[in-house]
């Protein structure tokens, strides 16, 4: 799985993902697994334009080569898929950052959209991310966000 670059040329990618994961052992992950198996050399995070405009936020996903999404517990949250949605719109190439809601599975980065997974709308996004907060250790997403994450099957 490699992106389309003209001549191999350095490739850009912006990396919508979810608010929770911002600054955490998942998001290095995610980010490492980009630069490995898309050959991407530089990562567009929108951590990096809090507390800017979001014209800011839209010119640099434009300005990418490619764009990844995170899905989490196989759905798209509201955000990334708005980023996906317009990434689309403009011919970007795509990819997807599974994030299971099985323990046994691993994260993985696939081509394209994933069909079958749900669109959330804002309500359903802060309902499914109360609902990870909630389940404190119990869930993996909260035991991988807070570090809590381990055992032979850890990605971290």
């Amino acid at each position: 799985m490699s992106p389309s670059t003209d001549n191999g040329a350095a490739c850009t990618a912006y990396f919508s993902h979810p608010s929770l994961a911002y600054h955490t052992p998942t998001e290095a992950f995610c980010i490492d697994l980009c630069r490995r198996e898309l050959g991407v050399s530089k990562i567009i995070n929108p951590y990096d334009y809090r507390g800017k405009r979001r014209r800011e936020l839209g010119d640099a996903l434009r300005s990418a080569d490619l764009v990844v999404g995170m899905s989490v517990y196989e759905s798209y949250p509201f955000l990334v898929w708005n980023d996906l949605s317009y990434a689309r719109s403009l011919g970007k190439d795509l990819y997807t950052v599974v994030f299971p809601s099985s323990h046994s599975e691993k994260i993985r980065l696939c081509e394209g959209i994933v069909e079958g997974y749900p669109h959330l709308d804002e309500t359903e996004t802060d309902r499914l991310y109360a609902d990870i907060m909630n389940r404190s250790s119990k869930g993996l997403i909260s035991r991988m966000l807070f570090g809590k994450f381990g055992g032979r099957t850890s990605v971290f």
